[in-house]
């Protein structure tokens, strides 16, 4: 046992030991000759209805161990509606905005501002807060920046555009009724810091020590956007050649899901995230009557993280079940059947589940792990990674029309609430809203061209 004396034979207690000099070359030696913590081992208890990772073979033990944490101490995400979300913020919200310098007793999509001089008024020293919870037992804590904070957060939101679909001129500039002009504007994209007034409760709490990256960027909005049905679906024809129905044209939505994904992912590789934090864009109310569309969602993010080379240590996808929306299960069933390669055929070759296995050489496999999260929000897991000091980005499932007229969050002060009017209240989004940051908008100097070049996608 350790601390004990050695026995001599006989049963009688001899002298101690005598302890041996350490010897550092050999202790260095040791060290080298440990092998490094396996990922696979640090993530092996992880619950599969609740998380999901591909391209494994690709972690650190570092990025293993981060996967670990958020899996185990991020907060779990409240299944409430938008709706519900929203009452428990928009009141601050609006005083907040006020107190920046909306006009008083405004409300709705617009923010006019007071003062010519917009958020040039605001005095560079004084605190502005939210105003803080009086049901939280850390009623004292909120959320406040400086004057000079939100301007410098104000300052650093860029424009980013592909300038294969739009020339300088088009950007932020004519008719939204074109159906060309409508569908080009889903290759622009709004970017900069943001931080998360409030918690996973919706409450106020003070802020993470940096900031992380929101990419605003438009869906394809197969519900009620007339351009959309016309580029993106195609009619074909019944079973009985009856009649036409309506259909995805898979490979046009296809080839723009994948240019969307593509630009939110170089925006983040721009700003240097280390950690993308996705959503299902675009399989919510946009999906409208297909049920095929987050399918193919699911598809273009496989094929661009399997075609391209991205410096991030993992990236993350928020994807909470919801009723009849299981998103979570969708983007594993195609993760699964794009990895899966010809060895289980090999074992059965009459079955029928394996018949659409592809050789072991022929899977492209993701270039970048990705991590699918079924019970934490985005929002939160971001705030939680840049509490850590990791460096973070979000994807924001903005529309054309928000983009187009600068109305970032577009119906958080009042009508239809999405995940992107939370993410509007939830985070200081609304410093990118063209209300408070018109020279976004205006100032060429703001704009960068971005080239998504995605190969076209067979019909």
């Amino acid at each position: 046992m350790p601390g004990g004396k050695t026995k001599a034979k006989g049963g009688s207690s001899g002298p101690p030991a005598k302890k041996q000099k350490k010897d550092p070359e050999t202790d260095k030696e040791k060290e080298k000759e440990e092998p490094p913590p396996n990922p696979s081992e640090i993530l092996k208890d992880l619950e599969e209805s609740e998380v999901r990772i591909y391209g494994e073979e690709r972690l650190t033990a570092d990025v293993a161990t981060v996967i670990k944490d958020v899996v185990d101490n991020c907060p779990t995400l409240m299944r409430a509606s938008p709706s519900n979300l929203a009452v428990r913020m928009r009141g601050r919200v609006r005083k907040w905005i006020r107190s920046l310098g909306r006009t008083p007793d405004e409300e709705g999509i617009k923010i006019t501002m007071a003062h010519a001089d917009g958020l040039g008024a605001l005095d560079d020293g004084k605190a502005y807060p939210i105003e803080s919870s009086t049901f939280s037992a850390e009623a004292s804590k909120t959320f406040e920046l400086k004057g000079s904070e939100i301007k410098d957060l104000a300052s650093k939101a860029i424009v980013t555009y592909a300038p294969e679909y739009l020339n300088e001129d088009e950007v932020f500039a004519g008719n939204l009724k074109d159906d060309k002009v409508h569908t080009n504007t889903q290759m622009i994209a709004i970017s900069g810091p943001v931080y998360a007034m409030f918690d996973h409760e919706m409450r106020p709490h003070e802020r993470a020590p940096r900031p992380f990256i929101a990419c605003s960027i438009p869906g394809i909005n197969f519900a009620y956007s007339t351009a959309d049905q016309a580029k993106f679906t195609t009619e074909m024809w019944n079973d009985e050649r009856t009649k036409k129905k309506k259909v995805v044209d898979n490979a046009a939505a296809l080839l723009r899901m994948k240019e969307i994904y593509a630009h939110a992912l170089l925006v983040f590789q721009k700003f240097e995230v280390k950690f993308p934090c996705l959503c299902a864009i675009g399989c919510g109310a946009f999906k409208g009557e297909f049920n095929t569309v987050p399918h193919l969602w699911a598809e273009a993010l496989y094929d661009v993280l399997a075609t391209f080379e991205y410096d991030f240590g993992c990236v993350f996808v928020s994807l909470p079940n919801f009723g009849e929306q299981e998103n979570f299960n969708i983007f594993c069933d195609v993760f699964n059947k794009q990895t899966k390669t010809g060895d289980e055929e090999n074992k059965d070759t009459s079955s029928s589940s394996s018949s659409g296995a592809k050789k072991k050489d022929d899977v492209k496999m993701p270039k970048t792990a990705v991590c699918f999260l079924e019970t934490k929000s985005m929002i939160s897991l971001a705030d939680y990674l840049s509490r850590k000091d990791k460096a973070v980005g979000v994807l924001n499932p903005s529309d054309v029309q928000a983009i187009k007229q600068g109305y970032l969050g577009m119906f958080w002060d009042g009508g239809h609430v999405a995940l992107e009017e939370i993410i509007a209240m939830q985070t200081t989004l609304l410093l990118q809203h063209r209300g408070l940051n018109p020279a976004l908008y205006d100032n060429t100097d703001r704009r960068m061209q971005m080239s998504i070049k995605i190969p076209a996608v067979k019909k």
